[in-house]
């Protein structure tokens, strides 16, 4: 199972300077058998990125959070967290919503995943799903990665 980590850009230790807050929904229910997430108590004031730096794990409390279907879990994106093992082979699903900094550019078009919905979507749905600011393949082309809602196509094909 994945290695302790932090979702955020940069280990920031002041609330001030969060670049992220991570929401999870539990879709199942989240026990220590089905391998819940664990998280380290007021390692987001630690300054470090726990995935690439020498830390001592020691010095903060782990936690594993034990939920129900339909909760929501809210951290911020420099603190610590691992995902549990998952010992009784059942489901543990969750969604991730990445609440980042204005200026942090999309890296993963998830729109992609509405492909075949599309069509259907009104134009402030669309908005919403992040049809309008999909990071362009070739390089030179990032510096301008805003589309205006009515220059959205009809068509998912014509957006990629």
């Amino acid at each position: 199972h994945p290695k302790p980590h932090i979702d955020s850009h940069l280990p920031v230790n002041k609330f001030q300077n969060t670049l992220d807050i991570v929401l999870q929904l539990c879709v199942n229910d989240f026990n220590e058998k089905n391998g819940a997430t664990y998280f380290w108590k007021k390692s987001h004031l630690s300054g470090k990125k726990c995935q690439s730096q020498n830390v001592n794990f020691k010095l903060f409390k782990k936690k594993q959070l034990k939920l129900k279907k339909g909760s929501l879990i809210i951290f911020l994106g420099q603190t610590w967290h691992q995902l549990g093992k998952n010992y009784s082979g059942d489901k543990r699903l969750g969604v991730l919503f990445h609440l980042k900094r204005w200026w942090i550019k999309p890296s993963t078009n998830y729109s992609a995943f509405f492909s075949n919905q599309f069509s259907k979507f009104t134009n402030e749905q669309k908005m919403l799903l992040g049809f309008s600011s999909i990071s362009p393949k070739p390089f030179s082309k990032r510096l301008k990665t805003k589309i205006e809602l009515k220059s959205l196509p009809k068509r998912y094909n014509k957006i990629i």
